[in-house]
């Protein structure tokens, strides 16, 4: 006879693999946790699908190294060229720019009081006048970061640990007495961004604050208090997200996880599961963050182009880290997520790849990944133990959004387990979320054995809606 069903403790979650497997070895890869606003739904979260991608555009050149909205002007830096791209796809060269790094490409604009756009590209600084539309080399070999902010472009020298700023309005000039040389700290600015009025200064282990409060020729001055003992670990890592400064930091004593900060308070919003796999890294310097709105969620991307990985953070749900990746079949192995510069654009959500000159549209509409490849979606539960007793398991189910599939698709969802705190898996078949129209379609699994402890996990490559409600189980404890 078979138990009443239950729901399975935690299968809504994130990902969260300890140092010691045997104590946690959650995993949430291609799908995030969306907490229901009702408390009458049949769960309080949900796991919803990471949308899928289409190529939108493909430019001349490549990778691309960055892009940028400017007064609905779509920009984008691929290869040694800086491309204006419009809204029926094509891309006009706009100049050439240096390519001598992998580094990312960093823009600032001046909005329609400047009318110019600051772009700088392998420690070179260019201004593309958006009137002419000519692009004029401005700064050569010192210039590792930029900004904007009252009227002047911002550029930090980081080998110099030189702030400088522009005449007003103007980025082709840049008066000689206007700069900051970092004295107060040893370690050296490493990069700049600017929020809420504010230039904070990032060093290697501390970080300063700057504010437009002074008169000319000194406009920008030091903010009182505006020191804090918290450093950036990756220069590329720093986004603005909901309102907040998020980043990869670090300080003299070291790695501390990903941070964010709205003034020169800093909060922690790494748990310690993802700081240990961040640790594990060969490199971490090359980490590149961004934020993009995705249907009411906003989600900072940290990816690891050395370590090919990408996790992702949703602001509305503090503490969980999911993973996002591209499946390669042939590896048997996630890469990171190609869709690395993103960008809102003609009412559409865009991406560069960073290996490629392909511009992504992205959108839940989409249900394969780059290259045409199926999105494969894990959901690796917590384990289940009694105490180091057997647990014997009679029914397993996954309740889903059943047959809202595309036409002709059959949604496949595999059930593996472990009985070995997820260090392999077996598989245990694959079962049908519904065809199109098959509304009363449910994932279920029967006689599924007996284990001390023992790890669940679903997988599914379908190419339709993925969204899953909660999972189902029967078992009976040992006597």
């Amino acid at each position: 006879m078979i138990q009443t069903a239950r729901p399975y403790p935690g299968f809504i979650g994130a990902s969260h693999v300890s140092q010691a497997q045997q104590a946690s070895q959650e995993r949430t890869i291609n799908l995030f946790p969306e907490v229901q606003a009702t408390e009458f739904g049949k769960n309080q979260a949900i796991l919803i699908g990471t949308p899928g991608v289409t190529t939108w555009a493909t430019l001349p050149t490549s990778p691309i190294r960055g892009s940028f909205e400017e007064q609905g002007r779509y920009f984008v830096a691929a290869g040694d060229t800086l491309y204006e791209v419009f809204s029926n796809t094509s891309a006009v060269p706009r100049g050439t720019l240096a390519y001598t790094d992998g580094v990312p490409v960093d823009f600032a604009g001046s909005g329609l009081a400047g009318g110019q756009l600051l772009i700088r590209a392998s420690r070179n600084a260019y201004v593309l006048s958006l009137d002419t539309n000519v692009l004029t080399l401005v700064r050569t070999g010192n210039t590792d970061a930029i900004g904007y902010l009252g009227g002047y472009f911002l550029a930090l020298d980081a080998t110099a640990t030189k702030f400088e700023w522009s005449e007003l309005f103007d980025g082709t000039v840049w008066p000689a007495l206007n700069f900051y040389v970092r004295t107060n700290r040893s370690d050296p600015w490493v990069t700049m961004h600017v929020m809420d009025e504010r230039v904070v200064l990032l060093g290697s282990e501390t970080s300063d604050t700057y504010w437009a409060g002074g008169v000319y020729p000194n406009i920008f001055q030091p903010l009182p208090g505006g020191t804090f003992e918290t450093g950036i670990a990756a220069s590329h890592s720093v986004a603005t997200v909901g309102g907040a400064r998020v980043w990869l930091a670090q300080s003299g004593d070291g790695l501390q996880g990903v941070v964010r900060s709205s003034g020169t308070a800093v909060e922690n919003i790494s748990h310690h599961a993802l700081q240990h796999a961040i640790a594990g890294y060969a490199r971490v310097d090359d980490a590149i963050g961004q934020s993009y709105q995705h249907e009411g969620h906003t989600f900072y991307l940290l990816t690891f182009p050395s370590a090919r990985v990408t996790w992702a953070w949703d602001v509305a749900v503090p503490g969980v880290w999911c993973e996002r990746g591209t499946w390669i079949a042939e590896d048997a192995d996630y890469d990171y997520w190609h869709p690395t510069y993103h960008q809102q654009m003609f009412g559409l959500h865009l991406a560069g790849d960073r290996e490629s000159g392909t511009i992504y549209r992205v959108s839940s509409q989409f249900f394969l990944d780059v290259g045409g490849r199926p999105i494969r979606r894990v959901r690796r539960a917590p384990a289940l133990s009694h105490n180091g007793r057997r647990i014997y398991y009679s029914y397993f189910a996954l309740q889903v959004d059943a047959g809202v599939a595309p036409l002709g698709v059959t949604p496949l969802v595999e059930l593996r387990v472990s009985d070995n705190s997820g260090k392999t898996f077996q598989s245990l078949g694959t079962r049908s979320a519904g065809k199109q129209g098959e509304f009363d379609a449910v994932c279920e699994w029967y006689g599924l054995g007996h284990a001390t402890d023992r790890v669940f996990e679903a997988v599914t490559a379908a190419a339709g809606p993925v969204r899953w409600i909660n999972a189902l189980m029967a078992t009976r404890n040992a006597a």
